[in-house]
Order: structure tokens, then C-alpha cells, then sequence
């Protein structure tokens, strides 16, 4: 199975592309039952965030379905405290980008969250989200942001 490259996702396909199904009627099985076709991908959720409760559910339930695929959730901060234990339990890069940065316009009025969810690892740990090259990349995006660094 080849890997998906996608791109921002609306709503509907959060249940769908989300949990890295494919689009159509799936494949038969040896009883001629149609079921779906799976395959791996880089997906991109940008939720509204009156709605990122429920992405952010949607992630994780992927996130454990499919280890294999990587996740990039956007969502301002306006709704961080609604979401941020569920955010913490998936997340393992979670990046705020500042209201003024240059990625980031002043008139927002809210810092963006950026929460990267890496594929499973073969070995121990199986997830990258504690060990010191991410926690230590994590602390220089985080930096990077607040300082207003354009490199």
C-alpha cells in the first residue's frame, strides 16, 4: 500500500480519510463482501475550533486504529483548555505559534497550536513523544515562535 500526501480536511472526512480509509467502494473479500480499503498518509486537521473537541476525539481514535500515518492538528488556542488533555494524551510535538508572528497574523488575537502526531516506532517506546531529540525539537519550534526568529 502506497503512502497518501494530504492536504487540510473538512469535517466530513474526518471520519472517514481521517482513519486512513479510502475513498470509494473498498475491495471484495474472499465472500465478495466489499471492505475498506486502508492506506497510510499525512493528514492535516483544521478544525473550527468550536469543533476541535470533537476532531481532536476523532484523532486519537485513529491515531490507535492506524499507528502507521502522521497527523498535523491546527487549531487556535481559543479552545485549548475545552481540548488540551485530549491534545496532551495524542500529541507529540505540541508547538504555539504566537498572534503577530509572521506565520501568524496580529489580528487573529489568538496564539495557534500546532500538535504533531507521529507514526508508532517498531521498538520501545513506540512513541517518539518523550525522547530528548523530540522534546528538545519541540523546545526550539516553541522558542523559535515566541522569539519571532524568521530563520
Amino acid at each position: 500500500m502506497d503512502e497518501r500526501k494530504e492536504s487540510g480536511m473538512e469535517p466530513k472526512d474526518w471520519f472517514v480519510r481521517g482513519h486512513n480509509i479510502v475513498d470509494g467502494n473498498g475491495i471484495l473479500n474472499c465472500d465478495g463482501i466489499a471492505v475498506p480499503e486502508y492506506r497510510k498518509g499525512v493528514f492535516i486537521w483544521t478544525p473550527p475550533p468550536a469543533a476541535a473537541g470533537v476532531a481532536i476525539e476523532e484523532l486519537r481514535k485513529a491515531r490507535h486504529k492506524h499507528t502507521d500515518s502522521t497527523h498535523l492538528f491546527v487549531v487556535p488556542r481559543l479552545m485549548g483548555p475545552y481540548c488540551r488533555k485530549h491534545t496532551w494524551k495524542v500529541a507529540d510535538v505540541i508547538v504555539e505559534v504566537t498572534a503577530g508572528h509572521p506565520a501568524w497574523p496580529l489580528n487573529t488575537h489568538e496564539p495557534l497550536t500546532l500538535v504533531f502526531v507521529f507514526p508508532f516506532i517498531r521498538n520501545e517506546p513506540w512513541q517518539l513523544k518523550r525522547s530528548p531529540a523530540i522534546v528538545g525539537m519541540g523546545k526550539r519550534l516553541s522558542k523559535m515562535f515566541k522569539e519571532g526568529d524568521r530563520s
